[in-house]
């Protein structure tokens, strides 16, 4: 991700990780963080970096294969906020990077559109939303106790 810092560099597929082949916005450097930067442009940009627009003129749109992950990603206890789920966020990512080391080199044929990143975000929410309530829980035992 060290591309951010010096140009606002884009690809067009997730399976392209030679940066002879990154794509420039402009032909003046434009980092995309800079001092102006804005967390949202960041994000924005991020975004676009994981999982590429697809060009109104692309052929690979034919949905081809379909994978779902475990659901329960998104399981927390409730007593305490810890992770509950059998599925964990790493495991994920590893399994996103071996099916793009696969795919590696068909762009031609196929093209990869990954929901990591939302998959990351809803993780997120969860787990803030499951440790207030257990730390809400342990600061009113302490003041009873």
């Amino acid at each position: 991700m060290a591309v951010c810092l010096k140009d606002h560099y884009t690809r067009s597929s997730i399976t392209i990780t030679d940066k002879s082949q990154y794509e420039k916005k402009s032909k003046r450097p434009q980092p995309v963080i800079h001092p102006n930067a804005t967390a949202a442009s960041i994000a924005n940009w991020l975004r676009h970096w994981r999982s590429p627009s697809v060009p109104p003129t692309d052929k690979r749109r034919l949905e081809f294969i379909t994978i779902k992950a475990d659901a329960s990603l998104f399981d927390f206890d409730k007593s305490d906020g810890s992770f509950a789920g059998k599925t964990t966020l790493e495991q994920l990512r590893e399994i996103e990077r071996r099916i793009v080391a696969t795919i590696k080199g068909e762009d031609a044929h196929v093209r990869i559109v990954s929901k990591l990143l939302d998959i990351e975000k809803g993780h997120e929410r969860r787990k803030h939303s499951a440790i207030e309530p257990a730390t809400k829980r342990k600061k009113k035992a302490k003041k009873e106790g």
